[in-house]
């Protein structure tokens, strides 16, 4: 290029795209989260027809459903709730439909072997081989599987090297179930004679090596010999306090301080006390246990006449006892639009 010719001028800059003002750019943040909400929105339709058009879409989608806290809440917010929580009821109820759809899967996975010579049942289960007492149905060993296979007390922790009371053993069931979870002791009270024939069966191993203790007798707040009506088809609901039939036998009871004290135990973490209906006197027995070691306790608390009453007079009674105990509800049932626990947790404070 020639000097004396003048250089070209450098091209001009696109002048930069002025932001938008503050309104508008809320307005299209605004555009972009309802076109977003939208779209899920649509997405979400889409896939709802699809499941519904089809059997196993519709089963799907319920038991999604059913297994979210929503469907709960809604029964919490419509039913009379005189005892726990709204929250807990909502878990308490979500607890007792996971089990209802675990005894209905525990069909698939367990079944009958054999019967003996006395009428107790063999089971297969997916815990090995159970035996069951004689008279039992087949839905009451379903459910009973069902309960195990899901923990049962899933509110009660087990710790590793927990020494645990099984207050109302049946067959041995939680027991197994504990020692499982890291359990170091468990001392089993059933009084129950075929109950404990299925025990002796079921846990022969850790009672033979000390892992287990079985106490042939029922729990109460003083020694004494009472009548134990039978349940006929559900032999975990045998009673000394409801008459559930003009069967039964007579057992032996004792309380929980005394053979806390007779097998001289250093540490109880952990008590399981199902009873039917025999809670309030198996409590006042354990006065010096509680205040002693502060276990953590799960308190079956169904199949008494008015389940309201029972709750609160357990809660009632480990208030008067054992005050430092915080309580907390399980499982829950909802009948004649009330909701009330079945279970109840308590935790030293």
């Amino acid at each position: 290029m020639p000097e004396n010719q003048p250089a070209s001028a450098p091209a001009a800059r696109a002048a930069p795209t002025p932001a938008p003002s503050g309104g508008a750019g809320r307005r299209q943040t605004g555009k972009r989260l309802i076109g977003a909400f939208l779209g899920g929105l649509i997405a979400l339709l889409v896939c709802a027809f699809l499941l519904t058009s089809t059997a196993a879409g519709r089963s799907v989608l319920s038991n999604a459903l059913l297994a979210s806290p929503i469907p709960y809440a809604w029964a919490v917010r419509q039913a009379d709730n005189p005892v726990c929580s709204p929250w807990q009821s909502a878990m308490g109820l979500r607890e007792a439909y996971r089990i209802t759809t675990a005894a209905k899967d525990a069909s698939k996975n367990s079944r009958l072997i054999r019967t003996d010579g006395q009428g107790h049942q063999l089971w297969q289960t997916p815990f090995g081989r159970w035996w069951y007492p004689r008279g039992s149905s087949e839905e009451s060993i379903r459910f009973s599987i069902a309960q195990y296979e899901l923990a049962a007390y899933p509110g009660l922790e087990i710790r590793r090297g927990d020494a645990v009371l099984d207050c109302g053993g049946f067959v041995g069931d939680w027991t197994h179930w504990v020692l499982q979870a890291g359990a170091s002791r468990v001392i089993v009270f059933e009084p129950a004679a075929d109950q404990l024939e299925c025990i002796r069966r079921n846990l022969a191993g850790p009672l033979q090596d000390g892992r287990v203790v079985l106490i042939p007798k029922g729990v109460w707040d003083r020694d004494e010999e009472l009548t134990l009506t039978h349940w006929d088809d559900n032999p975990a609901g045998h009673s000394v306090v409801d008459q559930r039939s003009s069967r039964g036998e007579t057992i032996q009871l004792t309380t929980i301080d005394a053979v806390v004290r007779q097998l001289g135990l250093e540490r109880v973490d952990v008590i399981k006390i199902d009873i039917e209906g025999a809670e309030v006197r198996a409590l006042r027995g354990a006065r010096e246990t509680l205040n002693r070691f502060r276990p953590r306790l799960a308190v079956a608390t169904e199949h008494t006449a008015d389940r309201v009453r029972n709750n609160r007079d357990v809660i009632a009674t480990l208030r008067e006892i054992a005050p430092f105990y915080s309580s907390r509800c399980g499982y829950c049932a909802l009948k004649n639009d009330r909701i009330v626990p079945e279970t109840l947790y308590f935790d030293p404070r």
